[in-house]
């Protein structure tokens, strides 16, 4: 009553008048007078409200109709029977005019005391159960949670002082009633739901939909958070993005790098010598690899005549390089004496790597090697039996076996003339037979070329894993670059000046900035839109876009004609290959943001929120979807890895089975002629269980956030138009309107300023005789 007290008083001003009236006149003695023929003629209570607490739940409540003689005991026994539960165990409690809970009788003394009391008292009194002044009402509780309930009553009690303070600051309204919430037996602040969704309230799926959905949020999504200068802004830095990647991405890369993969790495299928030779990607045994060296790989590098050569001419230097795993301790010790050999590592890297001075067997053949002609075209340094690190320069190559290969290694190198082939066709037995061990794990041959004609470069890595078993799988890395420093990439630099005003400045700096106080203004945290996911986005901009900047304002590599040692320019090629995917990924972000702003339209907003409704649900299922796939992978990879290479590894195993959820398996009569059974079995599980039911699973999903938007985010499309003056709000600075149109700014940020100016426009036709008059 003093929370319903203080509302009205401080909603409804003339309230405050009465309540002081009232308070004026308490003291007369017609007030005493009429106070006292109010008691006489309210000294019984003809029913009794019974609360059936339920601590963290609803109460449930039944009224009584009591006489004066109803006793304690009597009501007790009715409630007890009524909700079903033993009356041993629930005892009656009231509550004190200072809102203190009072258990009518002890858990010691359960059969007797107040309980054959009857429940008022004729002509009142305060020793009465019921006082008839006050409200009649009891609280049914079971002795187990009656400290509890006591507890939770003396903290609703400290909370009624911050409850008159904050309601004023809360969207209650009209709709707001008093209700009994969570076992408390107290009135809490509960906002009445609209008719159509108490309607709902037998379906309780749609009820909750209904009752969770915030209205206002919808109401007021799209007129506070989308700025015509944040618009302009994007739009301009997506096409001077545009503008760069155009100038700095190699339209020819295609071009460069196909013609060498043809020639030195496929083989061109022109003329019978050319047909005999080994291709690079049929490598599979150790043999191969010298067929392959001997063959295609110096015909195409050395011969004059080649096709390679009659387009691209090999500058700078050619290396040979290997990685020799090391010794290590043999896993199985049972092995009889006479059949043990030396155990050496599977993969090489810092820790496995033999980096010990080599001594080959062979010393006549060593020195024959050692001892060459200096205008052989193999270079004195480095030494090819002392281990080199990996130089500053140097990449990483990516392999099958292993997923990583430094630039460390044993080498040798050889110039690229075309005299130096005689040489290197000599070298390739020593090669084979002394230099390359069974413990070499990685052979390379690194070599770039030129085009003059298209006039690029492209650095061209053969990589040639060795398994302990003599297996090999060939790996060609070939990447086009350029070093030098064209009139377009000159203009690119230049407008990349403006571009690091429009991120660095604007969306970085201004932006989250003017962001960060509108979130504060509200009454959230100074990271609120940092942590948002529009800020996500800006953030992730500004990083893309420094990222970038840092790997093009490295030092620029030397020209490869003006070598005289060895030099890898794959690392060149992977930072260029990689600051274009980076500025389409920025690009692509930039397009991302500004689709956000395109929420200005009501039915663009639903997109975005069947998008994100989707995207939780699919968390969710998720839960499911991922430990079945992963199970289907898993079951495929034990029966297949030994038979086919789609399953040798968990990589291409998991990849295979994403790709045959939208398209058959490729090896499907490999997997039947290995699967010893099991072919058919798996695939029906897998057609029912993924294909079926699982992939759909994620359109029905879709399908059901599309119908959630369509039932709860619809609105009056009156409300929601902007009429031309709205439109000039929006796009104009605050000074700008204000001067335009003489009007205040902010009739963008008003929901229904458009209908609302069609009805004073109608009205005004009928009010002007008035004015003029």
């Amino acid at each position: 009553d003093r929370v319903v007290a203080e509302t009205l008083k401080g909603r409804v001003p003339i309230m405050k008048d009465v309540q002081g009236a009232e308070d004026a006149g308490a003291g007369r003695l017609d007030s005493k007078e009429q106070k006292t023929e109010d008691q006489k003629g309210a000294a019984l209570h003809d029913t009794v409200l019974v609360s059936y607490t339920n601590i963290n739940s609803d109460d449930y409540q039944v009224a009584y109709r009591i006489d004066k003689d109803t006793t304690v005991d009597q009501l007790h026994r009715d409630a007890c029977s009524y909700w079903g539960c033993s009356h041993g165990d629930y005892v009656l409690c009231r509550t004190t005019p200072k809102e203190e809970v009072e258990a009518l009788w002890s858990s010691d003394d359960k059969m007797g005391g107040r309980r054959r009391e009857k429940l008022q008292i004729e002509g009142g009194g305060s020793e009465a159960i019921l006082d008839a002044m006050e409200k009649s009402q009891l609280h049914l509780v079971s002795w187990p949670d009656l400290e509890t309930f006591v507890l939770k009553r003396k903290q609703l009690k400290d909370q009624e002082a911050k409850i008159l303070q904050d309601l004023q600051a809360r969207d209650t309204g009209p709709n707001t009633i008093k209700t009994l919430k969570h076992g408390q037996g107290f009135a809490a602040n509960e906002v009445v739901l609209e008719p159509h969704i108490e309607a709902m309230r037998h379906w309780p799926g749609v009820y909750q939909m209904l009752k969770k959905h915030n209205s206002k949020a919808q109401r007021d999504q799209k007129w506070t958070r989308v700025r015509f200068s944040d618009l302009m802004a994007l739009i301009l830095l997506i096409g001077l993005s545009i503008l760069v990647h155009s100038l700095r991405s190699q339209h020819i890369s295609w071009e460069l790098r196909n013609g060498v993969v043809e020639t030195i790495g496929v083989g061109l299928p022109q003329g019978p010598r050319q047909e005999e030779m080994m291709s690079f990607n049929k490598i599979e045994l150790y043999d191969d690899i010298w067929e392959w060296f001997n063959g295609l790989f110096l015909s195409e590098l050395y011969d004059g005549d080649s096709t390679l050569r009659q387009f691209y001419k090999p500058v700078g230097y050619l290396r040979i390089r290997q990685q020799i795993a090391n010794k290590k301790e043999c896993a199985d010790r049972v092995i009889p004496f006479n059949l043990k050999r030396r155990c050496y590592f599977i993969e090489v890297n810092d820790d496995t790597q033999d980096k010990e001075t080599m001594r080959p067997e062979r010393k006549g053949a060593v020195d024959k090697f050692m001892n060459a002609t200096p205008n052989s075209g193999r270079m004195a340094t480095p030494d090819p039996f002392v281990w080199q690190p990996a130089s500053a320069t140097s990449f990483s190559l990516y392999g099958y076996m292993q997923n990583r290969y430094d630039g460390s290694g044993f080498s040798i190198v050889y110039n690229t003339s075309a005299s130096t082939g005689k040489q290197i066709a000599a070298d390739l037995a020593f090669i084979k037979e002394a230099w390359v061990r069974p413990q070499t794990r990685m052979l390379i041959a690194e070599v770039t070329f030129a085009n003059y004609n298209l006039g690029g470069y492209v650095s061209a890595n053969f990589l040639l894993e060795i398994s302990p078993s003599g297996a090999v799988k060939p790996t060609m890395d070939i990447k086009s670059f350029t070093v030098y420093h064209s009139y377009w990439a000159a203009v690119a630099e230049a407008v990349d000046i403006v571009r690091w005003l429009l991120v660095i400045g604007y969306m970085f700096l201004w932006r989250i900035y003017s962001r960060t106080k509108a979130k504060m203004a509200k009454g959230k945290t100074r990271f609120s839109y940092v942590l948002s996911l529009s800020g996500l986005i800006d953030l992730v901009i500004a990083g893309l876009f420094v990222a970038m900047q840092a790997i093009f304002l490295k030092d620029r590599p030397p020209k490869p004609e003006s070598l005289t040692v060895f030099y890898t320019f794959l690392a060149l090629a992977h930072n260029l290959e990689t600051l274009s995917i980076m500025e389409a990924v920025f690009i692509l972000t930039c397009l991302l943001r500004i689709s956000s702003f395109a929420r200005l339209n009501t039915t663009v907003y639903g997109f975005f929120k069947v998008f994100s409704r989707s995207i939780v649900k699919f968390g969710y299922f998720a839960c499911i979807f991922i430990p079945v796939l992963c199970g289907v992978g898993a079951m495929a990879h034990a029966v297949w890895s030994p038979y086919i290479e789609l399953f040798s590894t968990y990589t291409l195993t998991f990849m295979s089975v994403i790709v045959a959820i939208y398209q058959p398996f490729e090896a499907i009569e490999e997997m039947y002629q290995h699967g010893g059974g099991w072919t058919l079995p798996f695939l029906v599980y897998f057609v029912l269980i993924i294909g079926l039911f699982m992939v759909n699973m994620f359109l029905a999903i879709t399908v059901h956030a599309v119908w959630e938007v369509e039932l709860l985010e619809t609105d009056d499309a009156a409300l929601n138009a902007w009429s031309h003056d709205q439109w000039l709000d929006w796009a104009l600075w605050a000074p700008v309107y204000g001067k335009l149109t003489g009007r205040k700014p902010g009739s963008s940020r008003i929901r229904g300023f458009a209908m609302a100016e069609e009805d004073d426009g109608s009205s005004s036709s009928g009010s002007g005789s008035d004015e003029e008059r």
